[in-house]
């Protein structure tokens, strides 16, 4: 995990100092549409761990995942901007229990995290070469249900996950390529939200974090 976060910072020190040397002219403000298009990294920020009065400990766990997302935003002023955005990434939840008597056994499965965002941004760079904005936004996330299947053992279980509200802050970086519609973009967003895991046969469920932290590389068109 630790490699993958100094790869994931290396990654953007190098986007940004590229962004930086690419050559391209002053914009002056105009109110305009823009789509972009997003290959995304995801660090969920997700996890748990229970011990029990025998001992036997439950640990719930999240991997890093990319995935993609698309955001339609309104410049309406130099200085203010409107968004609406969506993403789609599926990342890894390991459930292990890890027995008082040495045993261990665990499943896997994707959750869907599936985020509906609009947010407000305000830009640092008007008529600038670089376009830097910062905003917040408020949240809808869709999850889906965890399907486990603990491995050697037989035994699965079902999940139910429930959807959410949230809110959040971005940052992004836009550049124009020449004189033409199209820029690239950087950007990174943190999210605050909960997901709701109720087990139907138990009867019982847990509100857990999952606050991811995501970064985005695309590409823009302006109409």
């Amino acid at each position: 995990m630790l490699r993958i976060r100094r790869y994931a910072l290396v990654w953007t020190a190098w986007i940004v100092v590229t962004f930086l040397a690419l050559p391209a002219t002053a914009e002056t403000y105009e109110r305009s549409w823009q789509i972009r298009l997003d290959g995304l990294w995801i660090d969920p920020d997700f996890g748990a761990e229970r011990i029990d009065a025998n001992g036997d400990r439950l640990v719930l766990e999240s991997s890093d995942q990319l995935g993609a997302g698309l955001t339609l935003a309104y410049r309406f002023s130099r200085r203010l901007s409107f968004e609406v955005g969506t993403a789609f990434v599926e990342p890894d939840i390991t459930v292990r229990f890890e027995l008082d008597s040495g045993a261990r056994v665990e499943a896997i499965d994707s959750l869907r995290f599936l985020p509906i965002t609009a947010g407000l941004n305000l830009h640092l760079t008007p008529d600038r070469k670089v376009d830097v904005y910062l905003g917040a936004l408020v949240s809808y996330v869709s999850y889906s249900d965890l399907a486990l299947d603990f491995v050697g053992t037989g035994l699965s279980a079902t999940l139910e996950a429930d959807d959410d509200f949230g809110w959040g802050v971005t940052f992004g970086v836009a550049r124009p390529l020449a004189q033409g519609p199209w820029s690239l973009h950087f950007g990174a967003q943190y999210l605050n939200t909960a997901v709701d895991l109720f087990d139907p046969i138990e009867g019982e469920g847990e509100s857990l974090d999952f606050d991811p932290l995501i970064a985005r590389f695309g590409i823009g068109y302006r109409f």
